[in-house]
């Protein structure tokens, strides 16, 4: 008999699914997984003050109760319905616990109540080719957006854009890809490279890759899939450094308005380069660009990467590195009034909550919000 799926895998299958990356396989492991658990009432005990890991043991323990659905449908509409509620519970177990035993009741109340209430990011950019055309990407229809020599540039069912080769000279056209406050998005470019843009960000790429090397430019926070080359490095300019790889896994945030450039290695190698210093780092360490120097660490690369796959990840986090998070997702503008509180907040939860569920963290603490029309002005 297989064995019982675990947590981890349950949220990697959601996430999976929710992107349109899963394989048949995954999809059938999910159902099978979703369509042993019976109906039974999750409950979670109302006396709070039982410690931490009691409560997270009792939510562990009644996790499959609360997935039981109708056995024998295989819609894809149930499928949808199955992996909304496994993701709210997952986002529960994962982040609500942090939240719940950080925050006083009343305080979570005022933010349920509040008025002024956003709706999360979504796959949102503007494609500007060489000559100067802007595509609105969420107006433009699925199908061929534009040719450059033998490259076409599709936009796919899934709402993504890919460049694929075709008959005819390469061009040599260049292209930027950018994000809105309130925007990702997920490109394909010519050599197979994936790149996942987050808000507020942007790549400036070739139509085609026609030399020696395989250079694009970004700003913001952009996470790299690169295509296998032995014969083309791919290499990746940010503000203050750059990034050379063959092949591999990577995530860069080079925000104008974060102290540092961060690069994150999942997979592979990478060497990276200033106008004076050369390092390379290994999978699970982080560089930290700050002052004209590099200082490599071990990653939390759950931390790192967990905007790609859906989530805020707070360890540790200052208010104002928070913030700043939110007003790029949401598309808000945040101003602190006096003294900046010294409180950090830990927690994850997913992004495609409304501000008001993300803002439980914040609001528990000493912290006071106050909404100004697409305005949060931040006091202690």
């Amino acid at each position: 008999m297989k064995k019982e799926l675990t947590r981890e895998q349950i949220e990697e299958l959601t996430i999976k699914i929710k992107q349109g990356t899963a394989t048949e396989a995954e999809r059938l492991d999910f159902d099978t997984w979703y369509s042993r658990q019976a109906e039974r009432t999750f409950h979670v005990p109302e006396n709070l003050a039982t410690s931490e890991r009691a409560l997270k043991d009792t939510i562990y323990q009644h996790i499959e109760q609360e997935l039981g659905f109708n056995k024998s449908s295989r819609s894809r509409i149930v499928l949808w319905r199955r992996v909304a509620v496994a993701a709210s519970i997952l986002v529960f177990l994962s982040a609500g616990l942090y939240f719940a035993f950080d925050n006083p009741s009343p305080a979570v109340q005022s933010v349920a109540a509040m008025k002024e209430d956003f709706a999360p990011g979504s796959n949102k950019a503007i494609l500007t080719l060489s000559g100067g055309r802007r595509i609105i990407l969420t107006d433009a229809k699925n199908g061929q957006l534009a040719k450059q020599g033998n490259t076409v540039i599709n936009k796919t069912a899934d709402g993504k854009v890919v460049y694929g080769s075709g008959a005819g000279e390469a061009s040599i056209a260049i292209n930027t890809m950018s994000t809105p406050r309130g925007g990702q998005y997920h490109l394909t470019l010519a050599d197979g490279t994936d790149v996942w843009l987050n808000a507020a960000s942007s790549i400036t790429y070739p139509a085609a890759f026609t030399g020696k090397n395989r250079e694009v430019e970004i700003t913001g926070e952009v996470y790299f899939q690169v295509a296998h080359n032995a014969a083309k490095p791919f290499r990746v300019k940010s503000k203050d450094q750059m990034v050379e790889v063959l092949g591999t896994h990577f995530n860069i945030n080079a925000y104008e308005n974060e102290a540092s450039t961060k690069t994150t290695l999942l997979e592979g190698s990478v060497a990276l380069s200033s106008s004076d210093q050369r390092i390379l780092i290994k999978p699970g360490e982080q560089s930290v660009f700050n002052k004209n120097r590099f200082v490599v660490t071990d990653a939390d690369v759950k931390e790192a990467v967990a905007w790609k796959n859906g989530y805020f990840h707070f360890v540790d986090t200052d208010i104002q590195t928070l913030m700043r998070q939110i007003s790029r997702w949401y598309d808000v503008d945040v101003e602190f009034v006096g003294p900046i509180s010294k409180d950090t907040f830990t927690g994850r939860i997913s992004r495609f909550r409304n501000i008001s569920q993300v803002l439980k963290i914040v609001k528990s603490s000493d912290v006071q919000l106050t909404f100004e029309g697409r305005r949060i002005m931040v006091s202690m």
